[in-house]
């Protein structure tokens, strides 16, 4: 059979609905997240934090890692913005 890894990691709350996860294919502890806030957050899941991010005016609804650290969100305000994490 199969055996798979799992860690659960302490809940990362959000104040609105959460449109897309994505993790840093460049750390295990850093993942960002989409939020119906406008916002997109990058989080260090091993201590819980985060770092917000601000520039869309509508919903963000999509984020992509780009393999050199970078980072792209798009959202309902109809913009893709590339961030320089």
């Amino acid at each position: 059979p199969l055996q798979v890894d799992v860690r659960t990691y302490e809940v990362l709350r959000h104040a609105a609905a959460v449109n897309g996860v994505a993790w840093d294919p460049a750390s295990n502890s850093r993942l960002a997240t989409a939020c119906a806030d406008k916002q997109l957050y990058i989080w260090n899941v091993d201590s819980s934090s985060s770092t917000t991010y601000t520039g869309h005016t509508e919903a963000v609804t999509a984020l992509s890692w780009h393999s050199k650290g970078g980072l792209a969100s798009g959202s309902q305000d109809k913009t893709i913005l590339l961030w320089s994490i």
